[in-house]
């Protein structure tokens, strides 16, 4: 099979160059196994994606694991953007491997209207806690991009607090 060769993009002044196709990882947690899991995201990188985009809400962490665990020996090849402010349920968090019944279980009642969406956080506390738990299941340094996850406008009108939060992760270079 020939290679798929991608063209890669500049990030505005940020200096990240990136492919042009990116891997979304929504979804990764549906994949019956970590294995399964390594080899899309391998597969991604053999053929030219080097953006891959994840979030703490994805899996309850499992999306940013699975990705740190594929990258650890070609963090260099990839760049990863993350977001916060949509929480991941701890519970689901916690139980690892034995969670899928409960992801299960919880996609139905959300489905079916029965229950709310995540819970949500956009405060300078929640972004820094999300930051480091991104930080430790990548495992990595830093994070390429951070962006704030669906945020409703009444929690970042006015949030000077906020932008100077990320700005200081900019400058830590954690981020």
């Amino acid at each position: 099979m020939d290679k798929l060769i991608l063209s890669r993009v500049r990030l505005g002044r940020s200096g990240l160059e990136v492919s042009r196709l990116g891997l979304g990882l929504s979804r990764l947690h549906y994949l019956p196994s970590e294995r399964r899991r390594m080899e899309l995201i391998h597969g991604a990188l053999d053929h030219g994606i080097t953006h891959f985009d994840t979030a703490r809400l994805y899996g309850d962490g499992l999306s940013e694991r699975s990705l740190g665990a594929a990258l650890k020996d070609r963090r260099t090849q990839a760049t990863i953007a993350t977001k916060f402010g949509l929480l991941p349920s701890r519970v689901v968090e916690a139980l690892g491997a034995f969670a899928d019944p409960l992801r299960a279980a919880r996609a139905l009642t959300r489905r079916l209207r029965l229950s709310a969406g995540p819970r949500r956080c956009c405060d300078m506390a929640a972004l820094e806690r999300s930051v480091a738990a991104s930080l430790r299941a990548l495992p990595t340094d830093f994070i390429d991009i951070v962006f704030l996850h669906d945020p409703e406008y009444g929690e970042i009108a006015g949030r000077d607090d906020l932008i100077a939060a990320l700005l200081r992760l900019r400058d830590s270079g954690k981020a």
